[in-house]
């Protein structure tokens, strides 16, 4: 197969086909340079991690350790990726080539580096379940690394949608220890305190409540971080439903409700934002209650 690639009468999709079970017993040295002449095709990246993550499917933990080799292959096959969705559609090799090379220390520069072309692939696509799923295992691989590399990038700044708490990367970063995020957050408490606040929802998540009540994932975030208002932010975007089910002032009345009832040690800020959050809810609630009032006469 090696000597066909050579003479270029083979493609990569012609490779596809020892992705199979019988690549177990295939030497790792020979493997590895056979991975490498079908990587150098036209879209022979994706092909020969498929066929790698079948081999690492085929073997236990301690074979795994034996292979260091093939496994930086791995790393270095991920970091070749563009991650346009086309790539990683529906496409579970990805995520479990992710956990398994990066599971391993010493892979960091590599680990960066696939990050950014994540990020950069995020840059131009819309956000999908199968950016979240790639996310979901980059933050299980090296979630400190992960926070870096996207939590502290320019990509806040610029797409909402990449920040989403029940889909995005909020919700990979609230799936993450209060105590690991708190480490991560202290080591530079005046940039990454205001960061994990733009990520984490105010309110649970819906499939754990209904999605107004304060989360007491927030509310331990908000008790150490050095300016409690920069953690706040803006009040409409952290507090108004931009998800719902039934009567948007039903969801308005119970979020103001948990609000009101907040037992935590506030400071004449905090106090202030809680007040003025407080006051907009009621206007909030008023006109919504309007519109519903419409909606009811227009359709009876």
């Amino acid at each position: 197969l090696r000597r066909a690639i050579g003479e270029g009468t083979v493609t990569s999709s012609d490779c596809y086909g020892i992705a199979n079970g019988n690549v177990r017993d295939a030497p790792p040295a020979e493997f590895e340079m056979l991975l490498r002449d079908i990587a150098r095709l036209s879209e022979g990246g994706k092909t020969a991690l498929n066929i790698l993550h079948l081999y690492f499917r085929t073997i236990n933990e301690v074979q795994l350790h034996r292979v260091p080799n093939l496994i930086k292959l791995g790393c270095q096959l991920l970091c070749s990726l563009s991650f346009s969705e086309s790539e990683i559609r529906r496409s579970t090799s990805i995520r479990e080539l992710i956990r398994i090379c990066f599971s391993e220390k010493g892979e960091e520069t590599a680990f960066r580096a696939m990050c950014g072309q994540i990020r950069a692939a995020l840059a131009v696509s819309d956000f999908s379940e199968d950016f979240a799923a790639v996310l979901q295992a980059v933050f299980k691989a090296n979630p400190l690394i992960a926070l870096d590399e996207f939590l502290l990038s320019e990509l806040m700044d610029d797409d909402i949608c990449v920040l989403d708490a029940e889909l995005g990367l909020g919700a990979q970063i609230q799936a993450l220890k209060a105590s690991l995020l708190l480490g991560w957050a202290q080591l530079d408490p005046h940039r990454r305190f205001q960061r994990l606040g733009q990520a984490v929802s105010f309110f649970t998540p819906r499939e754990v409540e209904d999605g107004n009540a304060i989360s007491p994932l927030f509310m331990e975030l908000l008790s150490h971080a050095p300016d409690r208002c920069a953690f706040l932010g803006d009040i409409e975007s952290r507090v108004r439903p931009w998800r719902w089910r039934g009567s948007m002032v039903e969801a308005l009345v119970q979020r103001r409700s948990a609000i009101n009832q907040l037992e935590i040690p506030l400071d004449q800020g905090v106090s202030q934002w809680v007040q003025k959050a407080l006051r907009e809810m009621d206007q909030w609630i008023e006109i919504e209650r309007g519109r519903e009032q419409i909606a009811e006469q227009s359709f009876e």
